[in-house]
């Protein structure tokens, strides 16, 4: 695949409208330009011959109006002559049909386009005659190709965040080298994105000193202090200082005014710039990042035992691991967010109540030294989340722990009997078991609170939030030992599955329809123990390929090349294995990723030596390695030599 750009004249010396342009891609799908087209000193050029034969199928071509974009677009076919005359386009003896990949007057090409031309001190992107092949470090090829870049990871971020809404849990799998770890991470930030803000979300992610970039990058500012419904903040080019509302900033993020030609005034910069750095930091929000390996376990991930040392007590305590703490931080949400505003305030006026009537419980305890809830059966103590309660011909030493959120679900619930306890959603496995004593504290909580809830305007439902844990080399571990009882709740998700480990006398856990699992997989590596059927059919799998357009430079894509020939030719218009990949493996999955052959941006001399130290220190032994390990035929050692000697 190449890249080109096109500026589409109707004849010498004039040029069609941005919208005119426009309106010929939209009604037509097509590009086109003059079999005789004449340069500036009016010699025959050579802009036809490329047209007709250099251009490919798959060539991406921006075409303009003058200097100014127009369009990205993808060539579909061969040239052709139209038979049927089109007054309006009969000056185009060649055309092609072109798949419109997207057009220049949305807000994210004109920032690219900014951005691009920032970096290269550049006004516009040149014009170099009618049709040009892009070769070289200018701002022009470089908004081409990181225009097409941006294009092709949203459709692919598109299909990919399809696949894992519907399924909740995927498999990123690919050869080592093809971003598949930071597709994840992208995922991530995409299912974490929000439409709209909070003071809430404001306060808890803005900081005193916190350094703020305008949203051109131009500019920064610190916040000097945090008020009830405002920012203070200090312009550090002028030591301005001045006040900034969460309206504003809330106002800001809804209407997403960091984007292209947005900001109308001077107080929408500051506005813009804190609402973009939330834009950012919220998508980290509630993500989390591990790697599995060979000894990983179920006491690592899911619930495990920890010692503690108190007052120089060892006390020995189960603890919800990795995904045993997100899934409660998920499923919390999930709960809330299936709630009105008006039972979350009545929760809130619950919970003060039983604030006080935990008050009362422990004068009684101080007092008498037990709160009785019947003659044979008191309350002892009281932990931070927990009553502590004890029969008097009890054989067991320890008293039993009453956990004070199962009281308040079951006073929400309305429960008016032992079996309500017990049928209660979300309550403990503790709860059930011991639903009489539960009960008998529901019921001296409820006569405790001496007036009704008072009435609440129903409104919208809180926000729900999605959560994402992403596992880095997910088949490195023992899949079946890891996950034990969650191969269960992987398919169903909300039903509660047992443990095999209790935390404050509940065994079971619950995997909510906001919690997305996202893993990776290095194809290439057979060292490690294969999945199992059980656990793949939970799991969509998404392959994750090399791609050799996304590579910017020419000598990097020869590389590109010379090293992909070790593993996959084409044999009549169709990939198949090389010739020197051992017959049991498929190209696919171990052929080296695009990630070795992307370079930083910088000039020709950085990038020859960038690219010569991953050839040297990455690409080689890799290759080597290959070779060792069966991947690659003897016969491709000399292959590999002649790599190693490439000149970058």
């Amino acid at each position: 695949m190449n890249y080109w750009h096109l500026q589409m004249n109707p004849r010498k010396n004039e040029k069609l409208s941005f919208d005119q342009v426009k309106d010929i891609l939209q009604k037509k799908g097509i590009i086109g330009m003059s079999e005789k087209w004449d340069n500036e000193n009016g010699k025959e050029s050579t802009d036809p011959e490329k047209f007709r034969k250099q251009m490919k199928t798959g060539d991406v071509v921006m075409i303009r109006s003058g200097k100014t974009p127009v369009a990205l677009t993808q060539i579909k076919g061969d040239y052709f002559i139209d038979p049927n005359v089109d007054p309006n386009l009969d000056w185009f003896d060649l055309r092609r049909e072109v798949k419109i990949l997207a057009y220049y007057d949305t807000p994210t090409s004109k920032s690219l386009h900014d951005s691009v031309l920032s970096e290269y001190g550049k006004e516009y992107i040149q014009s170099i005659g009618t049709l040009a092949f892009c070769s070289g470090n200018n701002a022009t090829n470089t908004f081409i190709k990181r225009w097409y870049e941006n294009i092709s990871k949203n459709d692919q971020m598109k299909d990919v965040r399809k696949v894992l809404e519907y399924k909740k849990q995927i498999i990123l799998q690919g050869p080592p080298g093809t971003g598949k770890t930071r597709l994840a991470k992208q995922l991530a930030q995409e299912l974490n994105k929000f439409d709209t803000i909070s003071s809430e979300d404001i306060t808890n992610h803005i900081f005193v000193d916190q350094k703020v970039i305008s949203a051109t990058g131009s500019a920064s500012f610190h916040i000097m202090e945090i008020g009830q419904d405002h920012l203070v903040y200090k312009r550090d080019s002028t030591n301005t200082i001045a006040k900034l509302t969460f309206d504003d900033i809330i106002n800001a993020f809804r209407n997403k005014l960091w984007e292209y030609n947005k900001i109308k005034n001077g107080s929408d910069t500051y506005s813009a710039a804190v609402a973009l750095f939330l834009h950012k930091n919220l998508g980290n929000k509630n993500v989390e990042i591990i790697q599995f390996h060979p000894s990983y376990s179920y006491e690592d991930f899911v619930r495990g035992i920890e010692v503690e040392n108190k007052d120089g007590n060892i006390e020995y305590k189960t603890k919800d691991k990795t995904i045993g703490e997100i899934a409660k931080k998920a499923y919390e949400n999930y709960l809330g967010s299936s709630k009105t505003d008006n039972s979350l305030s009545k929760r809130n006026w619950v919970l003060e109540k039983f604030e006080a009537y935990k008050d009362d419980v422990q004068e009684i305890i101080d007092k008498e030294g037990a709160y009785r809830l019947n003659e044979n059966v008191a309350l002892t103590s009281i932990d931070e989340d927990a009553f502590r309660y004890k029969g008097d011909k009890w054989i067991a030493t320890n008293p039993h722990r009453m956990k004070f959120k199962d009281i308040v679900l079951a006073y929400m619930s309305g429960a008016k009997s032992r079996q309500d306890v017990k049928k209660t959603f979300g309550i403990s496995g503790s709860a059930k078991q011991h639903a009489s004593y539960y009960y008998l504290v529901l019921e001296a909580f409820r006569a405790s609170i001496k007036e009704l809830p008072p009435e609440q305007i129903d409104s919208v439902k809180s926000r729900q939030e999605n959560f994402v844990l992403i596992i880095d080399e997910i088949n490195r571990a023992n899949l079946s030992s890891v996950l034990g009882e969650l191969i269960y709740a992987l398919e169903y998700r909300g039903e509660e599955v047992g443990s095999i480990y209790s935390v404050d006398d509940d065994n079971k856990i619950i995997l909510p329809p906001n919690l997305y699992i996202i893993g990776t997989m290095n194809t290439a590596d057979r060292s490690v123990g294969h999945i199992d059927y059980a656990i793949r059919r939970r799991f969509a799998f998404v392959d994750v390929l090399p791609k050799e357009e996304v590579i910017t430079t020419n000598k990097a894509k020869e590389l590109f090349r010379l090293v992909a020939a070790l593993f996959v030719k084409d044999e009549n218009g169709k990939k198949v294995n090389a010739d020197f990949l051992a017959p049991d493996f498929k190209y696919k999955d171990v052929q080296l990723g695009h990630s070795y052959f992307l370079l930083k941006e910088g000039t020709v001399e950085e990038q020859k030596s960038e690219l010569e130290m991953r050839l040297k220190y990455e690409i080689v032994p890799i290759l080597e390695e290959y070779v060792t390990d069966g991947l690659l035929l003897e016969n491709a050692a000399m292959k590999i030599e002649k790599i190693a000697n490439f000149e970058c």
